[in-house]
């Protein structure tokens, strides 16, 4: 299971171990057999990393997702793991009332596990819903769960939201706390900087955590040598632009597309395709990985040209196949069944990947989807009097043929970050229109855009074409040449465009973030740059030996798949000296960001007329 974290560049299989080890003291704990309720936002991030086997081992012989109603089991222990959010607590509160009306006479003990802490809103919840003597409580403190062997998330999916729109700044005090333990195991990083408020506000907590006496994590990272050389804080409020736009790389448009959960897709299985009951293929989860060589390669390739990448693999496939007829001898024979072995495991990947770029292309070959990409390029290079109307005349003609909410949103959100807001009339008469076509539920959604700065009245001036030029943020699009699998500009993961984000990275090489273009480009991007030092003698390892730096670049209110893209093609570039590591508070596209904005609202008024409700 940790296969895919054997090339990192620091060893993260220890944040595995570290987690691992900390759920295995809690359950042991609980004597006896006992049932296990994850919460839903938490079944998939702890299969990263714990082994079922592990929890067997200390005596989870049931699992549940926790749901609306109660858990059926005989055990008299129930485990409830659980982020520290009022509706889980309300559910749990509800199962323990359920258990005593329907038997009374059984008597469970309720244990109640929160990851990473519990906080004291949870507490009261749990006194006021009247199960606060019923449950044992226990804290669980995992933030960091390693999806890949250079990536890193916190799976907090609603940390923008929670920030943005309801002004609840727990996470960054979560995000602080998980850096302060990514140091305890790695080591103290001797260098921090950043961009934006919130970036300004972890570093502030994580120094104020380090600093704090009885923060023994922060003493225990001075002791350990350091094996990063840099941190990178970065606020996703700098660069709203990138995450409303299409990502093109082939891994963050099958999240886009396909949809990938906790670094799973699922796919067809090829030996079902003809023995489908009820006329639906038979499906399995497909693991996307750096543990797949496959998938490593194509992964950040611009969608356009992975075609040659699986033409040349299904030849080197197809000519190990024809070895057998030159095997005669029984070593020869024995030397080509290893070879086939291996071979069959890349045939199986290559079958699931042209199935799945197949599914892409059905998209992206389509006449919307090229206009789409083609009028957003024309948001980001547009700069004379037709701009704008250029932009609002294409928002029209979305809402006009009713695309979808999410894909209209984005647009919105990108005309208005590029333009530094939309002109009064044009602003009312969007919020008209969405209303009108999609109906009244989404009113609370464009507030919500709206508080979060997202959908903004222009009162200025843009400084987009500042930035744009600064930054060298426009390039030439990926035609799809067998060279384009070899990108020689960080524009490919996008069409003709370099995330604001990654070129903000690039610019943290010596000198720094002081040297001219880049102070220039900061000073017009929203919120604080700060950079300081750790007076600490010790340095990296890496250092010392002449090895690449390892650089961890934190983002505060998540990355999409393309930035990482672009991260992973700046660290292979010849003669560059760093080695990135993402951390995230989660992964993240356009759509989900607002769809994280969106406010719950029945609309009674299309239960009965599908052709009125939300696409």
């Amino acid at each position: 299971m940790t296969s895919h974290l054997r090339n990192a560049c620091i060893p993260l299989v220890q944040l595995r171990q570290a987690a691992a080890d900390r759920l295995a003291s809690i359950l042991s704990e609980i004597d006896g057999p006992k049932a296990l309720v994850l919460g839903p936002d938490l079944s998939g991030p702890l299969g990263m990393l714990v082994d079922v086997s592990l929890l067997k081992q200390n005596g989870v012989d049931a699992m549940y997702e926790l749901g609306p109603h109660a858990i059926r089991c005989q055990h008299q222990d129930i485990v409830y793991v659980l982020r520290p959010d009022l509706p889980s607590i309300t559910t749990l509160s509800e199962q323990v009332h359920a258990h005593r009306q329907e038997a009374p006479a059984r008597h469970h003990h309720y244990h109640l596990v929160f990851v990473p802490r519990a906080t004291l809103l949870c507490e009261s919840a749990l006194v006021q819903l009247g199960v606060y003597g019923n449950v044992t409580r226990y804290e669980l403190c995992i933030e960091l769960f390693p999806y890949d062997d250079d990536v890193v998330t916190m799976c907090l999916e609603r940390c923008f939201r929670d920030l943005a729109v309801a002004n609840d700044p727990t996470c960054l005090y979560s995000v602080a706390c998980a850096l302060v333990h990514f140091q305890e195991l790695f080591g103290r990083i001797p260098r921090v900087l950043g961009k934006g408020d919130w970036a300004h506000r972890v570093a502030e907590l994580m120094m104020k955590v380090q600093e704090e006496p009885s923060a023994t994590p922060a003493k225990r990272s001075e002791r350990v040598e350091p094996l990063v050389d840099e941190l990178i804080i970065i606020d996703r409020r700098v660069d709203l632009v990138t995450p409303m736009l299409q990502q093109l790389n082939y891994e963050g448009l099958l999240d886009e597309i396909v949809g990938i959960t906790n670094g799973f897709v699922e796919v067809e299985k090829p030996a079902a395709k003809d023995s489908s009951k009820a006329g639906r293929p038979a499906v399995m989860k497909l693991g996307l990985n750096s543990d797949d060589d496959l998938f490593r390669q194509i992964r950040n390739t611009n969608f356009n040209a992975i075609k040659h990448v699986l033409k040349r693999r299904a030849a080197h496939i197809q000519a190990t196949y024809e070895e057998r007829h030159a095997a005669e001898s029984i070593s020869q024979m024995s030397a080509f069944m290893k070879k086939f072995k291996a071979v069959q495991r890349e045939h199986t990947s290559l079958q699931a990947h042209i199935g799945l770029a197949e599914r892409v292309s059905d998209v992206t070959r389509t006449p919307a989807f090229l206009r789409h990409l083609q009028a957003q390029l024309g948001v980001l290079v547009g700069s004379g009097a037709d701009a704008p109307a250029e932009a609002d005349a294409y928002l029209e003609e979305l809402v006009g043929k009713r695309a979808p909410i999410a894909q209209v949103l984005r647009f919105i959100v990108l005309m208005s970050t590029v333009l530094n807001g939309v002109k009064q009339k044009q602003f009312d008469f969007i919020r008209r229109e969405i209303v009108q076509t999609y109906g009244f539920q989404h009113l609370l959604t464009l507030d919500s855009l709206e508080r979060s700065g997202l959908f903004v009245k222009r009162e200025s001036r843009s400084s987009w074409p500042s930035v744009r030029s600064a930054l060298n943020l426009i390039g030439a699009p990926v035609s799809g040449g067998a060279s384009d699998t070899a990108p020689k500009t960080m524009h490919f993961a996008f069409h003709g465009y370099a995330p604001i984000t990654c070129r903000l990275v690039e610019g943290a090489l010596q000198p720094g973030w002081s040297h001219g273009y880049m102070r220039d480009a900061l000073a017009q991007l929203p919120g604080k740059t700060f950079a300081h030092t750790v007076d600490d003698q010790k340095r990296p390892a890496g250092a010392v030996q002449g090895a690449k730096k390892i650089v961890v670049v934190c983002f505060v209110g998540g990355v999409t798949f393309a930035e990482i893209s672009v991260l992973r093609w700046l660290s292979g570039r010849q003669n560059h000296d760093r080695e990135y590591v993402i951390l995230t508070t989660h992964l993240s596209n356009g759509d989900q960001m607002v769809d994280s904005l969106a406010v719950a609202l029945d609309n009674a008024l299309t239960r009965h007329h599908p052709a009125s409700a939300t696409q």
